[in-house]
């Protein structure tokens, strides 16, 4: 059985289709705001953050790194660049599936 199922995710891997869409890893976060932030930006007001795009084969630990050095604000009122992580921490990834997007519309990196 384990054999099977080895081979079955190799072999699936190998068969999507790859012409007509881009594969990659669709994550949700559960956040909660970091105690340091004194900002008053939107994203301190959620608990929740989903639509997190990333390669396959990120792991959870590498999604949650990327995410909280994403750039939230290139300059806020003080001219600084404030990162997601400034605002808040991911405290788990509650769902993560894999997704597709047509060719040509994926409007993030092309994976």
């Amino acid at each position: 059985m384990l054999t099977f199922q080895l081979n079955y995710a190799l072999i699936y891997g190998v068969m999507r289709d790859k012409t007509e869409y881009v594969h990659f890893l669709n994550a949700t976060f559960k956040v909660e705001k970091n105690p340091a932030y004194t900002g008053n930006h939107y994203l301190a007001r959620v608990n929740s953050v989903l639509g997190n795009t990333y390669p396959l084969g990120t792991t959870e630990q590498e999604m949650i790194d990327k995410y909280h050095n994403s750039v939230v604000l290139e300059k806020d009122i003080d001219g600084n660049k404030v990162l997601a992580g400034d605002i808040h921490r991911v405290v788990e990834v509650t769902k993560c599936f894999e997704d597709r997007s047509p060719k040509g519309r994926f409007h993030k990196d092309n994976y």
